[in-house]
């Protein structure tokens, strides 16, 4: 699952991802999100969610959708920097940051590398 609410980006995100065999769920917001996350948590391997979203956060997102299955595995997104909410946030349940921007490349290995582990 794939949560941003710039098109571009998701666009972009969403073609790359596919291109390695990744079937992707997008949302544009975190109440869409969760959601979606209520009724198909099981089918979802990985969330990448970004920080600022309209309506929740990200982090209110990502706690959500903790609570609906606390073995998500999750990464922040951010065009800002590493925050002390985001480090709590990986400290305790959050696999891990991606700066934006990110290269396609960069955001193929993460999503490879992470689904492998």
């Amino acid at each position: 699952m794939f949560i941003d609410d710039e098109d571009v980006v998701c666009r972009t995100a969403a073609d790359a991802l596919r291109d390695i065999g990744c079937n992707v769920i997008l949302s544009k917001s975190g109440e869409d999100a969760v959601k979606l996350y209520k009724d198909m948590w099981s089918k979802i391997d990985l969330v990448i969610i970004d920080i600022v979203l309209p309506g929740i956060d990200g982090y209110e997102t990502f706690n959500i959708m903790h609570n609906i299955n606390p073995d998500i595995k999750a990464f922040f997104s951010s065009g800002f920097k590493i925050n002390n909410d985001v480090e709590t946030a990986i400290k305790n349940n959050v696999a891990g940051f991606i700066p934006k921007p990110y290269t396609v490349n960069q955001i193929k290995e993460i999503v490879t590398n992470s689904l492998e582990n």
